[in-house]
């Protein structure tokens, strides 16, 4: 008997042990639960493609911890009709993936492209390819110089030729392609490989400026050269000679003796 009541209370014992530590456990839960706040940010509902006019249709809310977020760049559910539908995406974006301010550019950079741009200048914007554009490695800011390539004729019966001749220096990009922001705004290893897939490079430029690149990227191929921002060196073009195929070995050796500024 005595052994059944011991048996019994045990029984009974162990039964309010595993009650209490699973109340244990759920008021763990519910306190860590509590302490997590959740967010509504926006995604891709389907896939959208770089240049589309986003509509309401093709983005969806999604609950994500608070501290998931990017402060600055995450898009929240209730700023949807606050530059992102009815805006053109800068960016290819697949179903599920979050959407980004970065994605988007601020409302007064789409609307008014030349906000900032100092009096007496323009944008003008030229066409590159991997290897006159710097390989992808051109960015909102950079400061470069332009050569171009032309092929002429110096005589009516004399044999075209080619000649290449710095004509601009110290020239500021302005965006490439649509993109007008810093490379650190883009996040993903794909958004990163789309930014450096540039076709353009817009430049600003002085109006003279302006018309001379838009004559030599019609009549040659134009070359851009990255320079140090804080470089004053060559500010005049003519003092870089032009390249032909009668000062070839010339310029072959004073380009093996030239040495960096001092």
């Amino acid at each position: 008997m005595k052994s059944k009541v011991a048996l019994a209370v045990a029984i009974a014992l162990a039964i309010l042990a595993a009650v209490g530590i699973k109340a244990f456990l759920e008021g763990q839960q519910q306190r860590i639960s509590g302490s997590t706040s959740e967010v509504e940010i926006l995604v891709a509902k389907k896939d959208i493609r770089q240049g589309t006019i986003v509509e309401s249709g093709m983005v969806v809310a999604r609950k994500v911890p608070k501290e998931a977020i990017v402060s600055g760049l995450s898009i929240l559910d209730t700023d949807i009709n606050r530059g992102v539908v009815g805006s053109r995406i800068l960016q290819t974006v697949k179903e599920g993936e979050p959407l980004f301010w970065s994605f988007f550019g601020s409302q007064t950079e789409r609307t008014q492209p030349a906000k900032g741009l100092p009096p007496g200048y323009r944008q003008i914007a030229i066409p590159v390819d991997k290897v006159t554009g710097c390989a992808g490695r051109l960015i909102p800011g950079s400061v470069v110089d332009v050569l171009v390539t032309l092929r002429v004729r110096r005589a009516p019966n004399s044999p075209i030729e080619p000649v290449t001749q710095t004509v601009l220096t110290g020239m500021t990009v302005i965006a490439v392609d649509l993109y007008e922001m810093a490379p650190s705004r883009i996040l993903t290893s794909r958004q990163r490989r789309n930014f450096s897939a540039y076709s353009t490079v817009t430049l600003r430029a002085l109006p003279q400026q302006a018309t001379l690149l838009a004559f030599l990227a019609d009549q040659g191929k134009l070359h851009l050269v990255i320079r140090a921002p804080d470089d004053a060196s060559w500010k005049d073009p003519a003092a870089i000679e032009k390249v032909t195929i009668q000062n070839l070995d010339d310029i072959i050796q004073k380009a093996a003796k030239e040495e960096p500024p001092k």
